[in-house]
């Protein structure tokens, strides 16, 4: 998956799992209640960063009607007294915006006492734990298969996770926010600011063709999948544990492995034949004008030695950066190591 979809809230608040996105995704969907919607950050830097990579979502008739009937089979179970809206005793509320939802989804959850009647700005009002629920179902429906979920209320998801299936095993931060971090401190950067990474994603949006940032970071964000998933099919936190120990000593390793070539191909190309004769070339050249002679003479430092070395610095230089891309190309931590590099 390239692209994440951000719920339950139409702007994102954790600018912790803005920079984590910043690192993985190609863009972030959030769910807006109509089309024209237009996001508002006040901070100008958050604001850039949404700029980059943000992109509204407003749920088709199919994803709503989805939706509805999953949000009619929750409401009709025996559910926690937190779930049921009651104006009399509810001590304030989670307004949501009624274009999200069909009519009818908004008629059972009234008629069902999970939501309060429309307020003066035409939201509707639910409790915390049930507004936060039905969001959950939505933002189900609009990912589907090819988007990640991404929230910044993981600590109340679990809580209300374990109150329908009364089970703790469920962790209560979003995995890509516990895992970015175990790579990053590799590099040292685990405080890096915002504007920082701004910066790296405006890099990698200004180059084009080739070897680019975006499959060095494609590349990154495989291997954090493919972690996410690892996780998934665990049950206990021993073993979350241990799995994420093991992934961070193979980032490491990796992080030493790519080093390591890129120092011993770069070490390669000093010592090249390219590099040797252009050298010696530009050695001779400097040694005859030195002494009064003319570039002519001797024959092997002419203006024929001048091209070569020139050439050969050249093809040299090319080669390495062959190389060098294909070396980047097989390491997952060649996308941090080019954000080390940058400072």
């Amino acid at each position: 998956m390239r692209t994440a979809l951000y719920f339950p809230h139409t702007e994102i608040r954790s600018q912790h799992l803005l920079k984590t996105s910043l690192l993985l995704w190609d863009r972030i969907e959030f769910i807006v209640p109509y089309p024209e919607y237009v996001p508002h950050y006040a901070d100008a830097t958050v604001a850039r960063a949404i700029e980059l990579m943000g992109v509204q979502h407003y749920p088709t008739e199919k994803e709503k009607q989805e939706t509805h009937d999953l949000v009619e089979d929750l409401a009709t179970r025996t559910l926690p007294d937190v779930f049921y809206y009651r104006p009399d005793v509810t001590h304030g509320s989670y307004e949501i915006y009624p274009q999200k939802f069909l009519n009818t989804t908004w008629k059972i959850l009234e008629e069902l006492q999970l939501a309060g009647a429309p307020l003066p700005n035409a939201d509707y009002p639910l409790t915390t734990t049930a507004g936060l629920s039905v969001m959950s179902i939505l933002a189900d429906c609009c990912a589907g298969e090819t988007r990640a979920r991404i929230t910044d209320r993981g600590m109340a998801y679990a809580t209300i996770t374990n109150l329908l299936v009364d089970t703790s095993k469920q962790d209560a931060v979003s995995p890509y926010e516990r895992i970015v971090p175990l790579t990053l401190k590799l590099i040292e950067a685990t405080s890096l600011p915002l504007d920082s990474l701004i910066k790296f994603r405006e890099r990698e949006e200004k180059e084009s063709g080739g070897h680019t940032l975006r499959k060095l970071r494609h590349t990154y964000l495989r291997r954090i999948e493919d972690h996410v998933n690892a996780l998934q099919r665990l049950t206990r936190p021993a073993d979350w544990a241990e799995l994420d120990r093991t992934f961070e000593t193979d980032m490491a390793d990796d992080l030493r492995r790519l080093e390591e070539e890129l120092g011993s191909e770069k070490r390669g190309v000093a010592y090249s034949k390219e590099i040797v004769v252009s050298a010696l070339a530009a050695a001779g050249t400097i040694w005859g004008a030195t002494h009064g002679l003319p570039l002519e003479i001797p024959a092997a430092f002419t203006a024929i030695g001048a091209p070569v070395t020139v050439g050969g610095i050249l093809s040299s230089h090319n080669k390495y950066a062959a190389a060098r891309r294909a070396i980047m190309e097989k390491h997952p931590m060649a996308y941090l190591y080019q954000l080390q590099n940058m400072h």
